[in-house]
């Protein structure tokens, strides 16, 4: 009953935004690029996977020549796709660059560079710095740090000291409060004589 609910919720409201007269104009061009990009999908795969019944057996080619000429048909059509892409980026470049001439308020590689008024030129930057903080966000100095403290310390005996592993302690008790409850008490972890403090 709830999931029914919820489901008729969602789509009461995908289809208020759909028939609102303010969202029309927008709504009819997102349609048509997710029809057409959907078409031209689907009429890749189907051609294909029709090839591939024909030329193909497995891994193994049946008919070398067909294969390589279509290999050849797929491989000019992504070189021409990348290159009308970079020349289209080239273009939003280009055009960025000549309306920021003279500019001086705003540097040309500031956050806003890629925005003239509303219309975004490029995103990638934007994307590019998304990514890097999502890596950066699982790579924390202090864990990296922590990890070949406890590396060295498994590999050289000598390593670190009693009191080190107690600050080193009461730091993660201080900041990291949810990893206690991976710490070991007691002695029977032994590995090479080394006993976890």
């Amino acid at each position: 009953f709830y999931t029914s609910v919820i489901v008729g919720f969602f789509f009461m409201i995908l289809l208020g935004i759909i028939m609102w007269p303010d969202f029309a104009q927008i709504i009819g061009v997102l349609f048509a690029n997710i029809i057409g990009i959907g078409l031209t999908v689907m009429l890749k795969w189907i051609v294909l996977r029709g090839y591939r019944r024909v030329t193909q057996q497995g891994y193994y080619r049946k008919n070398v020549v067909l294969s390589n000429v279509v290999n050849i048909i797929l491989e000019s059509w992504n070189l021409a796709l990348g290159i009308g892409y970079m020349l289209i980026r080239g273009l939003y470049f280009i055009l960025a660059a000549t309306m920021f001439i003279g500019r001086v308020d705003v540097p040309f590689l500031s956050q806003d560079a890629c925005f003239v008024g509303p219309i975004e030129l490029d995103s990638f930057p934007l994307i590019f710095r998304k990514d890097l903080l999502s890596h950066d966000a699982h790579r924390h100095p202090y864990i990296e740090r922590l990890g070949v403290m406890y590396m060295l310390k498994l590999r050289h005996d000598d390593f670190g000291s009693r009191a080190g592993t107690h600050w080193r302690l009461l730091f993660i008790y201080a900041l990291l409060p949810w990893m206690r409850k991976y710490r070991r008490n007691d002695e029977s972890l032994v590995i090479s004589e080394f006993k976890f403090a």
